[in-house]
């Protein structure tokens, strides 16, 4: 009877759709190669609203150059597609075309008004993984950093644009932790001139090489801390398999219904057979019996 039972179990579509048992893995952390050169790999994104404040300012659109790790940040009232097209155009006039883009799944990126808008400039666009904004951790911390500065703006009393201008500021001409060279020389080759400046220092000439190796050890650095904190472990998945998607939203079932896995993207990206993209963090293997019941 008990063998019964769990084959009974094992079949149940309502049973496997909520099995408390079945568990998604994080997945080791993918640093994000460093780009050629300055300019040609960007991450975009949005961030709101933010309910208090300029109704001007609801909405933030961040962009970061992936190697000198330059920031730009417009404000919008809302977002659409014509709203980030904008913004780019404005970017692009001044730094020119990056080779490609980043940029999550929201309806805004996912449009054929900017698919358009990208193919027309020749830039790639590349989407990160469903609901796994991990993927697009770069804009993801200056985010972070973005929201605090708004915080403190809104404490003091002080305006959004005032505030973020100054953080843009500040950001641009410090050396980052990663490169250890401030954003302003690794995209313009000059270090920007603030308040905090008492001599004209002679631009120096890039050392690459001793910039990848230190973004290199950091990285590494990052991942195996983070790795090890969050229990990482590297994905077992395969073309083939059959696999259930973790819902992000309560009030429905935890998993998916089964779907084949039809090809690989990335170390730990799976497309499955309805053409969308998942991170391995998301999945979960579906019993074999319940497939071979299916």
């Amino acid at each position: 009877m008990d063998r019964m039972v769990e084959e009974a179990i094992r079949n149940c579509f309502t049973c496997q759709s909520n099995d408390k048992t079945a568990r998604t893995r994080t997945a080791p952390l993918q640093p994000v190669p460093l780009p050629e050169g300055p300019w040609q790999n960007v991450a975009i994104d949005i961030t709101g609203p933010f309910e208090k404040g300029p109704q001007d300012c609801r909405f933030a659109i961040v962009l970061i150059d992936y190697y000198s790790k330059w920031q730009e940040v417009a404000f919008a009232r809302t977002v659409t597609s014509s709203t980030i097209i904008s913004m780019l155009n404005t970017v692009f006039a001044r730094e020119g075309l990056p080779n490609e883009i980043v940029t999550d799944n929201g309806v805004q990126f996912t449009s054929s008004e900017l698919e358009n808008f990208l193919h027309n400039c020749g830039i790639k666009h590349y989407k990160s993984s469903l609901y796994y904004p991990r993927a697009n951790g770069e804009v993801e911390r200056w985010n972070r950093v973005l929201k605090q500065t708004l915080q403190l703006a809104s404490q003091k009393r002080r305006g959004r644009k005032e505030a973020v201008v100054e953080l843009l500021s500040a950001y641009c001409s410090t050396p980052h932790q990663t490169t250890g060279k401030s954003p302003s020389e690794l995209l313009h080759n000059q270090k920007l001139i603030t308040r905090m400046n008492i001599r004209h220092d002679k631009p120096q000439q890039q050392d690459d090489a001793e910039l990848r190796s230190r973004v290199a050890q950091r990285q590494e650095k990052s991942r195996s801390y983070t790795d090890s904190k969050r229990g990482a472990v590297n994905p077992k998945f395969k073309p083939g398999d059959f696999v259930r998607v973790k819902r992000p939203n309560k009030g429905t079932t935890k998993f998916s219904t089964p779907q084949k896995i039809v090809n690989t993207k990335g170390s730990f990206t799976y497309v499955l057979e309805d053409g969308r993209v998942w991170n391995a963090s998301k999945l979960s293997l579906c019993p074999v019996e319940f497939i071979a019941q299916g």
